[in-house]
């Protein structure tokens, strides 16, 4: 089955339940609620915050539009800064974050962006082997 949404009536979702629930999204639902969390993840890399957590258990969907949550791993950085420590979820996390090697906080959050699409239109994570 593939999620369908009609306008809520405001009450907020965990998007990680609906995938459970319904397993998929549509491609034209995550269309629409993948470009809010972009533009989210954009306004937030301009002003040289990162998130380092962006999963779907940290999106909430309110009246069709997303929210992001949780930012307790979030971070300001000093633009091209190269952080040290490890955190985030790890089916979530870039591969320089699993090899525990000094990583840009942006091009992780980013690296998260393309799992959390991919789950969004699939309902499983892209990478599933041992290693």
């Amino acid at each position: 089955m593939i999620l369908v949404l009609e306008k809520s009536s405001g009450t907020s979702s965990e998007f990680a339940l609906l995938i459970q629930k319904y397993r998929r999204f549509t491609a034209s639902f995550a269309k629409e609620i993948f470009k809010d969390v972009v533009e989210g993840v954009n306004y937030l890399h301009q002003r040289n915050i990162i998130h380092r957590d962006l999963k779907l258990e940290n999106l909430l969907l309110e009246d069709r539009a997303c929210k992001i949550i949780d930012f307790g791993f979030s971070k300001v950085i000093i633009e091209g800064e190269e952080i040290k420590e490890y955190c985030g979820t790890p089916s979530y996390c870039s591969p320089q974050l699993i090899l525990k090697n000094n990583y840009k906080g942006k091009e992780s959050d980013i690296w998260a962006l393309g799992i959390i699409l991919y789950r969004m239109l699939t309902g499983a994570f892209p990478f599933s082997g041992d290693n």
